[in-house]
């Protein structure tokens, strides 16, 4: 999970220079937004490209999404409860999305900010357009939670595009679809940290998107062109085959299955140029579930000409 490093950028951003104007002060509620709750002075905007910016092992992963700028704020009470605020500006919605929808733990609610936003104890995710934005506090007293929700619902005041989630999620059938359960990702650092396909680097892709159901896990990735697919795909069943956690392998022309300890399929099927992974105990329902898939490509987007073939174990 990305968050995790928030607070060596959070210490290592006070040797920045503080800069109110700008950006930072066109999207950071003012205090005559909120009632209660002010901001502090040391607002930091920080550049990805530049020095200042510190973030040891994810770097790539931030690279991958198009990080920008990340903006850190702090608001504080008569009581001197401290919120903290980071502003994550991407280069577009779909990296905006990809960082929200990876940051999504499993233990969140759901709150209408923004055009999508989860709320724990402490914290809300926020996300619209091109931000992601995380407004959080070591307190969990309630008079905190409740100027965090302040703080989210000021932000949905201020000059932000509504955003669009990335096209490709619109792939995965509508049946039994959960949104808090999609991640969207660019990159292989954002899939190992979704789903390890052991230590080999599997890039290629342009992108993809995973999503759990409960009885069986989807994986999808697009890429530019068909003709990519064939080396990726023999360095993800490599990969694949070189675990000692997979049991059994079988393969052909139209697709792959593998079988772990657990009992768990993973069926690798071919879309032209999507690779389609299925994984679950069960796998009588895959079938249609690859069916349906290439039924929303082909009737939604004429452009893909299906020339491959999907497998049915």
């Amino acid at each position: 999970m990305l968050l995790m490093v928030y607070c060596i950028i959070t210490a290592l951003a006070a040797s920045s220079n503080n800069d109110s104007g700008g950006n930072a002060s066109m999207i950071l509620p003012a205090d005559t937004d909120l009632k209660g709750w002010y901001r502090t002075d040391n607002v930091q905007q920080i550049p990805f490209d530049s020095a200042s910016f510190y973030a040891p092992g994810m770097h790539k992963a931030y690279a991958e999404y198009g990080l920008k700028e990340l903006i850190l704020a702090g608001y504080t009470d008569a009581s001197d409860y401290l919120v903290n605020v980071e502003i994550y500006h991407m280069e577009d919605d779909g990296g905006a999305y990809g960082l929200f929808s990876v940051n999504r733990g499993n233990n969140g609610v759901s709150v209408q900010y923004g055009d999508e936003s989860f709320k724990t104890e402490r914290e809300i995710h926020y996300w619209k357009g091109a931000y992601y934005i995380r407004i959080w506090s070591e307190s969990d007293i309630k008079e905190v939670m409740d100027g965090i929700c302040e703080i989210a619902a000021a932000f949905d005041s201020k000059d932000i595009a509504k955003g669009f989630r990335p096209e490709l999620t619109n792939v995965l059938p509508e049946e039994g679809f959960v949104t808090e359960s999609t991640r969207y990702f660019r990159g292989s650092v954002g899939l190992k940290m979704l789903m390890p396909f052991g230590q080999d680097d599997i890039s290629g892709f342009s992108e993809g998107i995973y999503s759990d159901f409960g009885t069986h896990k989807l994986i999808i990735f697009e890429f530019e062109y068909a003709g990519n697919m064939e080396v990726w795909l023999d360095k993800l069943t490599g990969s694949l085959k070189n675990q000692k956690w997979y049991t059994d392998f079988s393969g052909s022309d139209s697709g792959y299955l593998f079988e772990d300890k657990d009992g768990n399929k993973l069926v690798i099927g071919i879309l032209d140029a999507f690779v389609l992974v299925y994984i679950g105990k069960d796998v009588t329902r895959q079938p249609e579930i690859f069916e349906k898939i290439e039924d929303i490509l082909y009737n939604e987007n004429p452009e893909y000409p299906f020339s491959g073939s999907i497998p049915i174990f």
